[in-house]
């Protein structure tokens, strides 16, 4: 089986990296509503509280299922490798004595690499969301609108914060994504050279 060594140093991180990655995203998904739930139950009855974070909602949300395609990408190319390599024992040789070439190998490094031009273009706002924003979070009391600063004094007290770049499980989905994203590609690069 020539080149499975690389397939799996690569496609298995890959897979690995990918399903941390959706893990993170589904926990910043349950966290998020976990923290507006906890903060309506911390105030009085008559106020209602939401949390607007729909641009890292939406990001994230883009992000966690690149990085769960890619998971599951990796691991059919990892199991084709596999059933191939057995195969090949008994594959047939054309007249210059070269093995069959694999168009399937092809298509899951073209795929690979397409996920990662998704899985960047998904990055980099969610990146910048986290480093430079916070989440936008509104109090009622009926129809009128607290005032930010007795919202500000109020999450302070609980020890909530806004600030994405603050909350480790908001740090967690944008930093494992950047290393999925460079397996993701070295993958679909290797695959696509070695099919």
């Amino acid at each position: 089986m020539p080149g499975l060594v690389p397939k799996l140093l690569l496609l298995v991180p890959t897979i690995g990296l990918g399903v941390t990655g959706l893990a993170f995203g589904i926990t910043a998904l349950h966290n998020l509503r976990e923290d507006e739930k906890k903060i309506n139950s911390l105030v009085p009855e008559a106020v209602n509280v939401t949390i607007d974070a729909n641009d890292v909602l939406k990001s994230g949300i883009s992000v966690a299922v690149a990085c769960g395609i890619a998971a599951l990408t990796a691991l059919i190319a990892l199991i084709y490798s596999f059933i191939r390599g057995r195969r090949s024992s008994q594959a047939v040789v054309d007249e210059k004595g070269h093995g069959r070439k694999s168009k399937a190998g092809r298509l899951f490094g073209l795929f690979l690499l397409f996920i990662a031009v998704w899985l960047f273009a998904s990055l980099v706002p969610l990146t910048l969301f986290v480093a430079t924003r916070k989440a936008d979070v509104i109090a009622m009391l009926g129809e009128t609108r607290l005032p930010d600063s007795l919202v500000h004094g109020a999450q302070s007290s609980y020890g909530l914060t806004p600030i994405y770049k603050e909350l480790s499980w908001m740090v967690r989905l944008v930093v494992v994504p950047w290393i999925e994203l460079v397996f993701v590609m070295l993958s679909g690069i290797y695959l696509l050279i070695a099919a």
